[in-house]
């Protein structure tokens, strides 16, 4: 009910984690049909455009070479790998590798496309330690 009422009554985008595009994408869904049954037209279709399909927030656990190529480092490597997570490299990581990190989810989101840069060019720019090769 706290992701209807902030969307539909707040005009709040929620977005998170990985998992919570998917359920806050189906609450948005199923809340737009909602709607339209109570004749409310205009307030569904500004819900459907929310782009509640994008990870915004996730914890910035790092970068990881999976076959070569540079990716962040998600929870699912973590459940699967605990070994790949150095929490000291964690508490260390600087505002600016932070906002790197974070740049490729952030550029997708504001802008709709694909970031002009990947994980293997901020690797090289912001001096990441590499989890796992």
């Amino acid at each position: 009910m706290k992701f209807f009422a902030m969307m539909v009554e707040g005009g709040l985008l929620s977005v998170g984690g990985w998992t919570q595009t998917s359920y806050c994408t189906d609450i948005k869904m199923q809340s737009a049909k909602f709607l339209n049954v109570l004749g409310y037209t205009q307030r569904a279709e500004a819900l459907v455009k929310m782009p509640t399909d994008i990870a915004a927030v996730a914890p910035c656990w790092g970068i990881d070479n999976v076959n070569g190529k540079f990716q962040l480092l998600d929870a699912i490597t973590t459940i699967l790998y605990p070994s790949s997570v150095n929490f000291s490299y964690i508490a260390n990581l600087t505002g600016t590798q932070t906002l790197l990190i974070a740049a490729p989810t952030l550029y997708e989101f504001l802008l709709r496309e694909v970031p002009m840069i990947n994980y293997n060019d901020l690797t090289a720019i912001s001096q990441f330690a590499v989890i796992r090769g």
